[in-house]
C-alpha cells in the first residue's frame, strides 16, 4: 500500500465534516485509507484496502494525544483531528517550537525517563496516535533507544487507561530483517500486540509531501 502524497492530501480526498462532538462518520472519514477488523481484544490497521470494516472502538472522551504534532506526519494527523473538533494534546521533544495551531494544541514533553509523569500526560485520553521514531542512528538517537522510549510510551498509555493506540509502523516489518529500521519496527509491533490495549497499526510504504526529506532529496538528485 502506498500513500501517493502526504497524509494531508490523502485524507483531503474525503475531507471530514466538522461536527461537535466528533461523530463516527467524521472519524470514519479520517480512516478512509485504513482497513479495520477485529482481532482478539484489539484492532489492527492495514492500508491495503480503502474500506472501514466493523465498528471502531467506542469513545470514552473527546480527548486525543498525537506525538510530534509540531513535526511532519504528526502535524497532518493533528490537522484532520482538529477538523473533527477533537480536543488534542501533543507529546513532543520540542514543546516550545513555533507551530501553526495557535494554541489549539497543548504541548507536553515526552518524559520517557519519568513513567509516572508520562502516564499523567495521557490520563483520560481516548486515543494515542504515535508517530515517534528516528530515521537512523545518530549520536544519542538510536533505534535501540527509540524502541525503549516507545515501549515506555505504550506502557504509560496502558497505565493511564488510554482507550486505543494507533501506531505508525512501516510496510513489511520483520524481526528477522537485517535492516535496523524494519527489525526495530517489528519489535514494537510485537510489544504492542501483547500489551493488552486496543490498537491499530498503520503500515505505509512511504509518506511524503513538501516537508519530507527522503523523497525530496531523491528528487533533487534526479
Amino acid at each position: 500500500a502506498r500513500f501517493n502524497n502526504s497524509l494531508d492530501a490523502a485524507v483531503q480526498r474525503r475531507r471530514p465534516v466538522s461536527l461537535h462532538p466528533p461523530s463516527r462518520a467524521c472519524l470514519a472519514e479520517f480512516s478512509t485509507f485504513f482497513h479495520w477488523w477485529n482481532a482478539p481484544g484489539s484492532y489492527h490497521v492495514s492500508t491495503a484496502q480503502p474500506a472501514l470494516r466493523n465498528k471502531m472502538p467506542s469513545q470514552k472522551t473527546n480527548f486525543s494525544v498525537v506525538t510530534g504534532a509540531f513535526g511532519y506526519s504528526g502535524k497532518y494527523i493533528a490537522r484532520k483531528l482538529l477538523d473533527c473538533n477533537q480536543t488534542l494534546f501533543t507529546l513532543t521533544g520540542h514543546p516550545n517550537r513555533s507551530n501553526e495551531f495557535g494554541g489549539r494544541i497543548q504541548a507536553l514533553p515526552f518524559n520517557f525517563n519519568q513513567p509516572e509523569s508520562l502516564a499523567n500526560s495521557l490520563q483520560g485520553a481516548d486515543t494515542l496516535y504515535n508517530t515517534y521514531w528516528v530515521r537512523f542512528n545518530h549520536g544519542g538517537q538510536t533505534f535501540a533507544q527509540a524502541v525503549e522510549n516507545t515501549k515506555s510510551l505504550f506502557q504509560a498509555a496502558k497505565s493511564a487507561g488510554v482507550g486505543r493506540i494507533v501506531h505508525i509502523s512501516i510496510t513489511n516489518p520483520a524481526i528477522t530483517s537485517k535492516l535496523p529500521y524494519f527489525h526495530n519496527k517489528a519489535l514494537l509491533e510485537a510489544f504492542l500486540q501483547q500489551l493488552g490495549v486496543p490498537f491499530g497499526i498503520v503500515r505505509p510504504t512511504v509518506v511524503f509531501g513538501k516537508e519530507d526529506i527522503l523523497i525530496n532529496n531523491i528528487a533533487y538528485l534526479l
